[in-house]
């Protein structure tokens, strides 16, 4: 989880400014190989940070990468940058795991519901154990 987070945290950075720096629209031609790599970089990491997108601000982002690329003087040391980086993964995490309770509740409810249903049909027979047939 640790390095997909770093891979996303990156690719965050690279996608904004790529998205900062030039707005392409779909027919735009690509005429370097290096306009193709690039481009085809923002798309993987575009695809790639789908899932953060609403926890990112893409002009900072776009700040801490120009600095980085500059080597630049970073607004955050490295302990404060793993610092937030395990801060938000966690956060992440703590989100997977309601996501997946909530799910989990719903499904035991439906099945329970159809368990109920289902017995009452026409020849199921139902063992002391709850199994049906």
């Amino acid at each position: 989880m640790m390095r997909s987070t770093s891979k996303t945290l990156i690719a965050v950075a690279v996608a904004a400014t790529i998205t900062a720096t030039t707005s392409f629209a779909a027919d735009t031609a690509l005429k370097t190989e290096k306009d193709k790599v690039s481009y085809m970089v923002g798309m993987d990491l575009g695809k790639n940070l789908t899932r953060i997108k609403d926890e990112i601000d893409v002009k900072i982002m776009e700040q801490a990468l120009e600095a980085s690329l500059k080597g630049e003087k970073m607004a955050m040391t490295d302990e404060e940058q793993n610092k937030v980086k395990q801060d938000f993964m966690q956060k992440l995490q703590a989100k997977q795991v309601a996501e997946e309770k909530v799910a989990a509740d719903k499904n035991k409810t439906e099945g329970e519901a159809y368990l109920a249903k289902n017995k009452a049909k026409a020849g199921v027979k139902t063992t002391a154990s709850g199994l049906q047939y």
